[in-house]
């Protein structure tokens, strides 16, 4: 029996998904690792770091202890830019590690579990659509994400030992973020219900801001002063002419 059929079916996506979700722990620690080199001191840094119980918890402590250096110095551009990756593939990460998955003819479906809890009622669950060339995508920005995060850390190593970096780790160049799935207004699952499928792409074009407008409500009729008084002198005529028939 098969523990995953849709990755029996898709072997090249799973490993990608499973590459993913088994090395964020790798960004985790280098990133972790940054902050013992703002306090000096990388053994505790790290005890206070994984005695937090979630990632994004541990992600919010190192983050305080970096901050608090970079915040004023040349570095603290390079920093948004670590922390805004290093954050998105987080998103990725946990998006793949908590969903049950569908296979589809070009790709994979997935519907992250939590997400459908958190509705008021029932357990109705969104299906998103990933397929091989937004993997590799995904899998490269990890990698970006890594060099950044070697390329910052040996930068902030010179500006704790207030050294000059010569020959340090270069910086890799900019890289777009990419999507956490393809549209899903775009790839509406096959088996489910008619009714099932409106309501996904209702909720597809709402979170694409692409939702049916709303009706707009009748405009007012704009005059001027000078044709107000046309239109009174005209409605009194009207008026008038209809008391005297």
């Amino acid at each position: 029996m098969s523990l995953n059929p849709a990755f029996d079916d898709h072997p090249v996506e799973a490993g990608l998904i499973g590459r993913m979700v088994t090395s964020f722990g790798e960004l985790e620690l280098t990133y972790s690792m940054l902050a013992g080199t703002a306090i000096g001191n990388q053994g505790l840094a790290l005890r206070a770091t994984y005695r937090g119980r979630s990632t994004g918890g541990r992600i919010d402590l190192a983050d305080v202890l970096i901050r608090n250096v970079v915040i004023n110095s040349n570095l603290a551009l390079d920093y948004e830019e670590v922390i805004g990756a290093l954050r998105h593939c987080l998103k990725i990460r946990n998006n793949y590690a908590h969903c049950q998955w569908s296979p589809a003819q070009d790709g994979l479906f997935f519907a992250n579990l939590e997400e459908a809890a958190s509705r008021a009622e029932g357990f109705e669950m969104d299906q998103k659509h990933v397929d091989l060339k937004l993997l590799t995508e995904q899998e490269s920005y990890f990698d970006h994400t890594r060099s950044m995060l070697l390329y910052f850390g040996d930068q902030l190593h010179h500006v704790m030992q207030e050294q000059r970096s010569i020959l340090g780790v270069p910086k890799p160049p900019a890289k777009d973020r990419p999507s956490l799935h393809n549209r899903a207004s775009e790839h509406i699952p096959h088996w489910i219900s008619e009714e099932r499928k409106h309501r996904h792409l209702e909720r597809a074009l709402e979170a694409e801001g692409r939702g049916h407008p709303s009706k707009r409500p009748p405009s007012v009729l704009r005059l001027t002063k000078e044709e107000w008084a046309a239109k009174d002198a005209k409605d009194a005529r009207q008026k008038a002419s209809g008391e005297h028939s």
